[in-house]
């Protein structure tokens, strides 16, 4: 995770992505990805009303680019901590280069 530009970010392949949950005003979508590092982590990201569009451009497998914000807040005692993702970006060239790589027996 990096904080460039007091910007929170991480780089992973999407493991899975759940359905969408919608009410009169709000609408939610949460997804899984494992980071791409020498000791991957697993971490469940969740979209909120126009931020869902995002993941509609994403599949499962895809790797993406988050750029995200963290919320935490307290409810009887309890601290709970929410992870929202503002913009996700599919990095099509990685992926090709990956493909190509596997194409040519590497």
């Amino acid at each position: 995770m990096t904080t460039e530009n007091k910007q929170l970010s991480i780089r992973g392949r999407i493991l899975e992505i759940g359905t969408q949950e919608q009410g009169e005003t709000w609408k939610k979508q949460e997804f899984t990805i494992q980071t791409v590092e020498k000791y991957p982590t697993e971490l469940r990201i969740s979209c909120y009303n126009n931020n869902v569009e995002w993941l509609s451009r994403c599949k499962v497998g895809d790797l993406v680019n988050v750029l995200f914000n963290v919320h935490s807040r307290s409810y009887n005692g309890k601290w709970f901590t929410t992870v929202s993702a503002w913009r996700i970006d599919v990095d099509v060239r990685a992926m090709l280069a990956a493909q190509k790589g596997e194409e040519d027996g590497n």
